[in-house]
């Protein structure tokens, strides 16, 4: 019971300082006014606005509407202006829970999961506390998923229904696709065993998803070819909409702390422990690691990924240290030990995440 205390707590203070900001800040980022033109256009007609008359000569729109159809539908409780700062800091604030549900699945150590969701519940990298797009939809979908997957014959009908909504709402849903596949080439080459109802979710999995992709994208995939991959952009300008950040840059958007222990993990799930639940959790690291590389997926996207990945792996390492320090004659200053992690992490974490809110990129009022 004090352990779910402790998690709503963290679920209550994240959503908090969420809305502080995004309320402290009167404009969206540039982005989300495409987004609420089309929640406003579903809520009038019902239908996506996909042929935009306000471009010059005309511009056909292709995107998945999933997000936009819950917006739209919300809308008619919550004034839109209002919900556009709500729903999305909502929605990302229940990654702590969702985060917390994994973690106690590759942790045994009670405490853990609670340190990987207090740590999900500041990310940086998350705090663009202005911004209504898909994106906020996207990752707890994703990691819904995960969850489900991890105990795929209890939780199968969560997992349809996620990975359903997944489908509709973002095609980054084809980097979790690409996980399933090394996760099983991984397990193959570690001799794993891999049960058969993985293998039947998996195979569904990629064909439905190819399936709503050709639906919604079809005509551009014919008149395009592969280059509707990376959205038509042209060569000149793909720079622009991938951009290079540094490892410094990357590294403070996920945490120092999480990252260096993520490295540790990592290692030891690869080459020392063999079989290991972790792998697919590694696998997923791997996808998204080449989906970025070749530019497939954006790299904020990737990013905020990575990071919650680093999040979950930071439970086992807890469960490592605990077990050392057990061993040794500091045992009795465990307590301390951990409220000095707790102080260590909101410092470290808290900053870097106020800063990134406050300098997200906002029209003027007069623009």
């Amino acid at each position: 019971m004090k352990k779910r205390n402790i998690l709503i707590a963290i679920f209550i203070g994240t959503l908090a300082l969420r809305l502080f900001l995004a309320f402290s800040i009167p404009n969206l980022t540039h982005d989300s006014y495409f987004h609420l033109r089309q929640v406003e256009q579903i809520k009038e007609t019902g239908l996506p606005l996909y042929n935009d008359d306000l471009s010059y000569g005309g511009r056909e729109l292709l995107f998945l509407p999933g997000f936009h159809y819950l917006a739209a539908f919300l809308s008619f409780v919550i004034p839109l202006g209002i919900l556009a700062k709500i729903l999305p800091n909502l929605l990302l604030s229940f990654l702590p829970i969702i985060i917390y549900l994994i973690s106690k699945q590759i942790s045994k150590t009670p405490t853990a999961p609670l340190f990987s969701a207090f740590i999900a519940g500041l990310l940086p990298i998350l705090y663009s506390t202005n911004s209504f797009s898909p994106f906020s939809l996207f990752l707890p979908l994703v990691f819904l998923a995960i969850y489900a997957f991890m105990n795929i014959k209890k939780n199968l009908y969560i997992y349809l229904a996620s990975f359903f909504l997944l489908s509709v709402t973002s095609s980054s849903t084809f980097l979790l696709i690409i996980g399933f596949g090394i996760y099983l080439l991984l397990s193959l080459m570690e001799r794993k065993k891999i049960f058969l109802s993985e293998i039947e979710i998996i195979l569904s999995s990629i064909f439905f998803f190819i399936w709503v992709q050709f639906l919604f994208f079809k005509d551009n995939f014919l008149e395009n070819g592969i280059s509707f991959i990376w959205q038509n952009i042209p060569a000149q300008i793909i720079q622009d909409y991938f951009p290079k950040v540094s490892i410094g840059e990357a590294i403070l958007l996920v945490s120092v702390i999480p990252f260096i222990t993520g490295v540790y993990v990592v290692y030891r799930s690869l080459f020392e422990l063999k079989g290991s639940k972790l792998f697919l959790l590694i696998s997923l690291t791997i996808s998204t690691t080449i989906l970025t590389w070749f530019r497939i997926i954006q790299f904020r996207l990737s990013l905020a990924f990575f990071g919650l990945i680093l999040a979950i792996l930071f439970a086992s390492f807890l469960e490592d240290a605990k077990k050392f320090f057990s061993q040794t004659k500091a045992s009795h200053l465990k307590k301390y030990a951990s409220i000095a992690l707790i102080i260590l992490l909101g410092l470290s974490m808290g900053y870097p995440a106020v800063l990134a809110a406050i300098n997200q990129e906002t029209p003027s009022n007069g623009e």
